[in-house]
């Protein structure tokens, strides 16, 4: 193990990450103890050992929780989790281009 030094992502839970790329990591979401549920997005470069926080464009994920994530090529995909407002269940479905940086809704409200 080694400590990655600068700054990163808030302390979380309930959140979801994914492998990409040869030695990318992306994390999504999740509940901090002091913000409540949370919908950044972090890029974990394991070679550099450093977070980046990912800019993004269109229409984000809500905040949540207990969703998951998944890759295929330069696409991410989320689909799911906890949403902050009511604590109700989600069955949404985004994309996010990495090349882009464009989340898009595929499926839900």
């Amino acid at each position: 193990w080694s400590y990655v030094q600068g700054p990163g992502p808030q302390a979380r839970y309930s959140h979801a990450a994914v492998p990409c790329g040869g030695d990318q990591m992306l994390i999504f979401g999740g509940v901090s103890d002091d913000q409540g549920k949370l919908n950044d997005l972090w890029e974990l470069q394991v070679s550099k050992q450093r977070w980046i926080r990912v800019d993004t464009v269109g229409i984000s994920p809500s905040p949540r929780s207990g969703h998951a994530l998944g890759v295929h090529g330069a696409v991410i995909v989320l689909f799911g989790g906890t949403l902050e407002s009511n604590c109700t269940e989600s069955n949404e479905l985004f994309y996010f281009n990495r090349k882009s940086a464009t989340w898009k809704l595929k499926h839900g409200q």
